[in-house]
């Protein structure tokens, strides 16, 4: 998207190339001089711009979001609108969990960077289970899972099916949803539920305090654990 952008902008007019080079190597247009394509300048790795052989870009960001923005300050310095379709629709989530870590703190371990509609927090307690939280576009969703990598066994899908009791014992108030027996073979436990739209900016606030509290909740039963290990 970026070299077809910068593409673009050089079709648009040859002279857009001086205002789209510089010293800066991460963001700025190179001559192929300099950095044939595929040479790499420390550990950036060089990309001919599309139709244009005498230049060359570093074109890679650290996600989607960010290269779109690239790509509108680039036009911008070219005097010319650049509008990247479907960055509203594909990236909406992304910007609901940058509201919810500003608005409450977020899930621990929670970052910019975290893309997707599934995110875990880091590990909660002595057996390394997390909360997870999944952003669909009519649901939100908050469960426990297992730690990364490990393997199915008894003690694991009796300790699920013990949160999950707890769940549903303790938090009846909310929306439960899942079979205990079923869920713990996968890993996780029954979730409890919201719906939302994620499109209505108004929902976001009451979602992210929603987030918050139900997570501290899920976070209490993670962490009442006997003595022997095994939660209460």
């Amino acid at each position: 998207m970026v070299l077809n952008v910068a593409g673009a902008l050089l079709r648009r007019d040859p002279s857009n190339a001086e205002k789209l080079s510089g010293g800066t190597l991460s963001k700025n247009l190179q001559s192929a001089r300099h950095y044939p394509p595929g040479s790499k300048a420390g550990s950036l790795t060089m990309r001919g711009v599309p139709g244009h052989d005498t230049w060359v870009l570093y074109p890679y960001d650290r996600d989607y979001a960010a290269s779109a923005r690239r790509c509108r300050e680039m036009g911008s310095v070219c005097g010319v609108t650049v509008e990247v379709r479907g960055y509203q629709e594909i990236h909406r989530r992304t910007e609901f969990f940058r509201f919810l870590k500003e608005r409450t703190g977020g899930l621990p371990g929670q970052t910019d960077a975290w893309r997707g509609e599934h995110q875990w927090t880091g590990p909660l307690n002595s057996h390394g289970d997390r909360v997870g939280l999944r952003v669909g576009d009519k649901e939100l969703f908050l469960y426990i899972r297992k730690p990364w990598g490990q393997e199915a066994s008894a003690a694991l899908a009796a300790r699920l099916l013990s949160y999950s009791g707890s769940i549903r014992s303790g938090m009846g108030d909310q929306w439960i949803e899942g079979e205990p027996d079923a869920e713990s073979l996968e890993g996780r436990t029954v979730s409890v539920k919201r719906p939302w739209a994620y499109e209505d900016d108004e929902d976001w606030p009451p979602a992210a305090d929603w987030i918050k509290d139900q997570y501290e909740r899920l976070r209490t039963i993670l962490t009442a654990l006997k003595q022997g290990g095994e939660p209460e």
